[in-house]
């Protein structure tokens, strides 16, 4: 089994609204003595990042990413036409980061369809891919659904690298460097992905 044992301290969630401050009290599913990657949107004078935090294993926030890759018109301005939704500020920080001795990269939504930052993260020798997503626009859509699961199953194939996906609104995925998909069957559980 790939992932058996390979990462048992890193725990991937779902994007989601928390306060920025040094311990997200709030966090409920927080586990101590585990790394957790947690979803969050920060509001900035300019606007909204969405973004993806790590909390160490005392619950510490101990790095923040915004997401760098946006959802053309969704998510901001697209060829001159306004964004559909809110307009999010894209962030410039690599997706790339260490665990302890894990190199892993963690990226949000969308950015599973941008080359770039696989390219990255298999430069720099990541071993896992982390990704998070929301989902809720596609709730009504098996067809986007698949789309999405299809996409991560493409980079994960084409780049060799292990894809874990959590989601608020869609399904819980992990994909082997071999591009098989293995995924829960429910939205809203808890599952393990072996």
């Amino acid at each position: 089994d790939l992932m058996k044992g390979a990462y048992p301290e890193l725990v991937a969630t779902v994007e989601g609204h928390h306060r920025r401050e040094r311990r997200l009290k709030r966090w409920g599913p927080h586990t101590p003595g585990i790394w957790h990657l947690v979803g969050l949107y920060g509001r900035e004078r300019e606007g909204l990042r969405n973004m993806t935090a790590l909390l160490d294993p005392d619950g510490a926030l101990a790095w923040v990413r915004a997401k760098s890759t946006t959802i053309p018109a969704g998510e901001g301005p697209w060829k001159g036409f306004p964004s559909l939704g809110d307009t999010f500020i894209p962030g410039t920080l690599s997706a790339n980061l260490r665990i302890q001795a894990r190199s892993v990269a963690a990226l949000l939504c969308y950015e599973v369809y941008d080359r770039s930052h696989f390219n990255a993260a298999t430069a720099a020798g990541v071993k896992v891919v982390a990704l998070q997503s929301s989902d809720r626009p596609l709730r009504g859509s098996a067809l986007a659904r698949e789309q999405v699961l299809n996409a991560m199953r493409l980079r994960s194939a084409e780049f060799g690298v292990p894809i874990v996906r959590s989601s608020i609104g869609g399904e819980a995925a992990l994909a082997l460097p071999n591009g098989v998909l293995r995924r829960t069957h429910h939205v809203n559980t808890i599952a393990v992905l072996t």
